[in-house]
């Protein structure tokens, strides 16, 4: 669906070169910019692309879950992680782009489904008892990664966004991504999003 509004965007925008004679003129860096800007919206997460990168994200996870890190030393790690360049971005966005932050796999949403989000108040807590789970090596597999972090930040989507996630996951068989998306400076402004996969 993104890469059709994607598509269609680009396409509408690439159209306003066709204007009237009797419109006012639009500069080609005026659309140039249109272009970027839609394309940057639009565009797909970052997501980890080997075994390495999992394995660092994970670790950063802990890290911060475990309370060694702060937030902002996280998200340093996360734009470190994803090699995001913190010098050059668009002035008018206060985002960096959107990164996994972790994964939950099927297993990880059964036990929460079953388990986790009826024994706990919060996600934070739901998370936490399923880490406690695996930790224990009750369930989920290796394939759930993250988990600690996203203990801490399911706190910026609360237990309704988790729980609609797990809702969905746990009755289409499958598992939940959780995206972030850094603020460039104020960290209680970072988001964080469940799909799922």
């Amino acid at each position: 669906m993104k890469k059709f509004l994607t598509v269609l965007l680009t396409t509408t925008i690439g159209l306003t070169n066709l204007v009237p004679a009797f419109a006012a003129e639009v500069s080609n860096d005026v659309l140039t910019k249109k272009q970027e800007a839609a394309s940057l919206e639009l565009s797909e997460p970052l997501k980890p692309t080997s075994m390495e990168m999992v394995q660092a994200l994970n670790e950063a996870s802990r890290m911060f879950g475990e309370g060694l890190i702060s937030q902002a030393e996280y998200d340093a790690m996360l734009l470190n992680i994803y090699q995001i360049n913190t010098a050059t971005r668009a002035s008018d966005d206060d985002y960096y782009p959107e990164v996994q932050a972790g994964y939950i796999d099927y297993e990880g949403v059964v036990y929460l489904y079953e388990e986790g989000l009826k024994n706990a108040k919060a996600a934070e807590l739901a998370i936490a008892l399923l880490i406690g789970c695996i930790n224990a090596g009750n369930s989920a597999s290796v394939a759930s990664w993250g988990l600690s972090a996203i203990g801490v930040v399911s706190a910026y989507g609360g237990k309704s966004a988790l729980e609609k996630a797990v809702d969905e996951a746990y009755y289409s068989g499958k598992g939940i991504a959780v995206y972030y998306q850094i603020h460039h400076s104020v960290q209680s402004y970072n988001r964080v999003r469940y799909v799922v996969e």
